[in-house]
């Protein structure tokens, strides 16, 4: 007994050990050059208009309706105000911010090109971390651009809006903790993205576990990134109000059909990781949800070929799995929110939120480019495996092209301009506010402006 609890304490201390790697900026010759090339090459490709039209002259649902409204209703004290029952503390101070510098007319533009650079400079956070865990800055870069910039179904319902920020913040929270930083410019950067995160949205808070034993395990000064995600989360609890969301299914709908619930996470979890969001909707609606989900074989082979060629206590590894366990984990909280209205059925429909997918993609996307890593270095079958590698890169690469096109309904209803220049007109006849629609227009988001903001030029 005793022998079995030393060798239990000793796993965990190595499993510890192998999860706190110091995770220093990549010092290699290029490699900030390299980075700052990325981070433009995104920011550009972020917003770049899509074959439904360009994102900044439309205005995003809740980005309209909840956060616009709300401020120029209340002014500033909105930003503590609770939408379904939550904080959203960066979408509020990122639609004050737009509201009070650049004004009306370029309001909608500025929600789109400052919601992207928002989740460029979360590369700043995950580059040092993921290179750490590959031992290579260009796999670091790879992964950490693939996860926050270049994922397939990032460019879906989550694309430049302020909305669903808090999906990116969730990801860049967990590397907020799990990295060991070491200059104070990525501390308190990782210090105030974990704050932002746990502020934004709940899930940042079933992080807490971690953050407590970062606590114990990182150095000195390398401990405020979790410390900040304690207290934040600690912040977050007390304004919570668990009864706002009302009814809208549960955990027990995942139960009592399980075989609906892991289909779920399959489609929503590494088939549009691996496909993106329009191609597995095409998969799904033309071959069939059996036949989709056979594709996997080219990122199970490469995950295959990964573990195969891992290197001795490869650090790594547990990397991956808490990634895979984090990514399904959380798409299972999510699902269990509105499970009563979501599912397999009408998963091509356009009422289907894609921002799960992009959730799980978050988290299962650098296990692949870490996969990409080891197999690309393997010391067995070394030309099978490169090919294999080649063949994701590929196929990730054709996700990325099939979801360009955009989300139809990011762009329903009258451009930004149009309706400002009809809530102009309507306020000249002595009203004091004025209802415009917003997108989606369909599902009926109103935004109400005051004239007094509609009149600053």
């Amino acid at each position: 007994m005793v022998s079995t609890m030393g060798d239990r304490r000793r796993t965990l201390a190595k499993l510890s050990n192998q999860l706190s790697l110091p995770t220093p900026w990549p010092t290699a010759r290029h490699s900030t050059a390299w980075f700052a090339a990325i981070a433009i090459l995104g920011f550009i490709f972020l917003t770049l208009p899509r074959a439904v039209g360009w994102r900044g002259n439309y205005l995003h649902s809740e980005d309209g309706q909840v956060f616009l409204t709300e401020f120029l209703s209340s002014g500033w004290s909105s930003l503590t105000d609770t939408y379904a029952g939550y904080l959203h503390g960066v979408p509020r101070i990122l639609t004050a911010g737009c509201a009070t510098i650049v004004g009306p007319d370029g309001y909608a533009a500025c929600v789109a090109m400052s919601s992207n650079a928002f989740r460029v400079s979360l590369i700043f956070l995950a580059f040092p971390v993921f290179a750490a865990y590959t031992r290579s800055w260009r796999w670091g870069l790879a992964a950490a651009s693939m996860a926050f910039v270049f994922i397939p179904a990032g460019q879906q319902e989550v694309l430049a809006n302020f909305t669903n920020i808090r999906w990116f913040l969730l990801g860049a929270a967990f590397l907020a903790v799990i990295g060991v930083f070491q200059s104070w410019q990525l501390i308190g950067f990782a210090s105030l993205i974990a704050a932002a995160a746990a502020l934004s949205d709940p899930l940042p808070i079933l992080l807490a576990p971690f953050a407590i034993w970062r606590l114990f395990t990182a150095p000195r000064f390398s401990k405020l990134p979790s410390l900040a995600l304690i207290l934040t989360s600690g912040i977050h609890l007390l304004a919570l109000d668990i009864g706002a969301r009302g009814e809208r299914g549960g955990f027990i709908d995942l139960v009592q059909d399980p075989a609906e619930t892991a289909g779920q996470l399959l489609v929503r979890g590494p088939l549009t990781t691996q496909w993106g969001v329009t191609i597995s909707q095409d998969l799904a609606s033309t071959i069939g949800y059996p036949l989709a989900l056979a594709t996997l074989f080219v990122t199970g082979g490469l995950l295959w070929l990964g573990w195969s060629n891992r290197w001795p206590d490869d650090p790594a590894v547990p990397l991956t799995v808490l990634l895979m366990l984090l990514g399904f984990g959380f798409l299972l909280v999510t699902l269990s929110f509105p499970a009563s209205y979501i599912s397999l059925a009408d998963f091509w429909s356009p009422s289907q939120p894609a921002r799960y997918s992009a959730l799980t993609g978050l988290f299962l996307t650098p296990v692949l480019v870490i996969a990409m890593s080891r197999a690309w270095q393997a010391s067995r079958h070394k030309r099978f495996a490169r090919a294999w590698t080649l063949l994701t890169a590929l196929v990730l690469t054709i996700a990325i092209v099939g979801d360009f096109g955009g989300d139809a309904r990011s762009t329903d209803g009258p451009t930004w301009n149009d309706s400002l220049t009809a809530a102009r007109l309507e306020c000249d006849s002595g009203v004091s506010s004025v209802t415009i629609p917003n997108a989606a227009e369909f599902e009926g988001w109103r935004t109400t402006l005051t004239c007094d903001w509609i009149r600053v030029r």
